[in-house]
């Protein structure tokens, strides 16, 4: 038997998407620290840091999609990875892919329930 990959539930993709937009916010702020503790250029700063934040807008636009999911998980380690930059970095990193796993199985969750309650069982 193929298990055919099946789109996110509701629930589970407003809750991504509201993760990846609060780390939009997140990166920009770690770009404002970046800005000052970097010897990197201002535009490079800012250029990385706005790609970065609005890749994670995007990635919330594309919640409703399995691969949209997977993007969001990869986005979660490169958060993470941004701790090379902003030390600081590595412990939000690490809270908000912690916040991603469990709202994602959350949304699963109770979308799952409420797919039991519509069909009646």
């Amino acid at each position: 038997m193929s298990r055919r990959a099946t789109a996110p539930g509701t629930n589970t993709a407003r809750l991504a998407a509201a993760v990846l937009a609060l780390e939009a916010f997140l990166v920009l702020f770690a770009t404002l620290v970046a800005q000052t503790m970097s010897s990197l250029p201002t535009a490079a700063v800012w250029t990385g840091g706005g790609g970065l934040a609005l890749a994670c807008l995007l990635l919330a636009g594309l919640t409703r999609r399995r691969a949209g999911l997977v993007a969001g998980t990869v986005m979660q380690g490169v958060l993470v990875a941004t701790g090379v930059w902003v030390p600081a970095m590595y412990v939000l990193g690490v809270l908000f892919a912690a916040l991603w796993f469990w709202l994602v199985a959350l949304g699963a969750r109770a979308d799952r329930g409420r797919a039991r309650l519509e069909s009646g069982g």
